[in-house]
């Protein structure tokens, strides 16, 4: 495998598929084949299997439940990024190999290879049990009820722009670990390639500005419990508002659609 086949996603397939356990025979002889013809491709794979035992590791006595919604949405758009950056790279192959051979060492390529495994691995084991997030979540948030000494909790009521039925839940934060969940019931769901839902925190004492909570989905009726991804510190909220925006959300919300708004007293 030369400095160009690392490019190959035949080859990084398989490594994945190795280490996921899923090869069938044809694809095991052609790893093995791989691995005979360049000695940083077993570098790699050595290097994917660390990560993997890492992982289930981590997991080990958590029912092999993933990350939190929050940290899918962190890894889904580092995926992105490296597609996106690898795509761009394979449109200009011949300055890609020069770099290669010239600049980057093979710690680097391996380095590279496996911030790309853990983003594979992570939305993999997110992706085989979906229901095993929302365990996670609804197990956090009922801790930080138990636990919380400082905990806020306020309820959700229709804003200006309210839904046709009316959606119930509440909110719970906690400024002391600047964490928290929302809690929403028969929550619409949406389109996530039309339009997502927005947390805004509104906390005076820290700007005039509302602090984005985070961007979100509902993907399912009934009940449904989100983690709070505040982007900065909240010192005193005095509100949270949601907020329909574009998807990927806004820097600054117009305010134009806000159906549900939870004040506090």
């Amino acid at each position: 495998m030369s400095n160009a086949s690392l490019n190959d996603p035949t080859e990084l397939e398989l490594m994945a598929g190795y280490v996921l356990g899923d090869l069938n025979e044809a694809e095991a002889d052609q790893l093995k084949s791989v691995l005979g013809r360049d000695e940083r491709a077993a570098e790699i794979l050595h290097e994917l299997e660390m990560a993997t035992a890492a992982v289930q590791l981590a997991t080990m006595g958590l029912d092999d439940d993933p990350m939190p919604e929050v940290v899918a949405d962190r890894i889904r758009t580092e995926g992105r990024r490296i597609i996106e950056t690898r795509s761009a790279e394979r449109q200009r192959p011949e300055a890609t190999v020069s770099v290669a051979a010239k600049g980057v060492s093979p710690r680097e390529w391996v380095a590279w290879f496996c911030a790309a495994a853990a983003v594979l691995l992570a939305i993999t084991l997110w992706q085989r049990d979906p229901g095993a997030a929302d365990r996670n979540v609804r197990e956090a948030r009922a801790a930080m009820l138990r636990q919380s000494a400082s905990l806020l909790r306020v309820d959700w009521t229709p804003g200006k722009t309210p839904f046709d039925q009316p959606v119930i839940g509440d909110v719970v934060w906690d400024s002391e670990s600047q964490t928290g969940f929302m809690r929403f019931e028969n929550m619409p769901i949406n389109d996530p390639t039309a339009e997502q839902y927005q947390l805004w925190i509104i906390d005076p004492q820290r700007d005039d500005e509302p602090i984005d909570g985070g961007v979100f989905d509902v993907t399912k009726s009934g009940e449904v419990i989100v983690e709070i991804d505040a982007k900065l510190n909240v010192i005193s909220p005095a509100a949270f508002a949601i907020t329909i925006e574009k998807p990927g959300g806004v820097v600054v919300s117009t305010q134009e659609r806000l159906p549900l708004l939870a004040a506090v007293n």
